[in-house]
């Protein structure tokens, strides 16, 4: 399982959203917002075919409509980047082995692996940026499983849906 959290520019307020079972993914997200790579994987497909896929798929720059996605699911929809969409994988990294280290933990180095992969995909840190970054992160149950995997997805700071084409660079100077 993995936590998706995601971050505001005047704090961080988390809640669990859903556990994403084929994964092992969880999703956490600010309490005030609702549910972001280069090009998507899927350029061929309309703006608004959805294909559902595993989380364990998720790759960067693949788009994804996954803002409503329940409490606890195995798939989710990845759209066309050529249409508007919920939020853009950016960057897949590992956390380190060892033991489980708890979700607050867990979190807080998902976060730290996300920041600096956002501010070379936007252009700008998450402070000075329109828009926020979250992530799906192991669960204890998923990294008992072996999964390491954090997927940093970057989404609108307003809850709105992102416009269509990636984030890749739009606020480099």
């Amino acid at each position: 399982m993995s936590t998706l959290t995601r971050i505001r520019t005047v704090g961080v307020a988390t809640i669990m959203v859903a556990g994403l079972a084929l994964s092992g993914c969880s999703l956490l997200g600010p309490v005030t917002n609702q549910d972001p790579a280069p090009t998507s994987s899927n350029d061929g497909a309309s703006p608004a075919t959805e294909e559902d896929i595993s989380t364990q798929d998720m790759r960067v720059g693949d788009c994804l409509n996954d803002a409503t996605v329940g409490d606890v699911v195995n798939t989710v929809p990845r759209v066309s980047c050529d249409g508007p969409h919920d939020s853009e994988v950016f960057f897949v990294g590992d956390l380190p082995d060892g033991d489980y280290p708890g979700d607050d933990e867990s979190s807080a180095a998902a976060d730290a692996l996300c920041y600096q992969p956002f501010i070379d995909f936007v252009g700008l840190p998450y402070e000075e940026s329109a828009y926020d970054y979250t992530w799906y992160s192991p669960t204890q149950q998923s990294w008992e499983s072996g999964s390491r995997a954090v997927r940093c997805v970057a989404i609108t700071d307003s809850g709105e849906q992102l416009p269509a084409g990636t984030l890749a660079g739009i606020e480099k100077g």
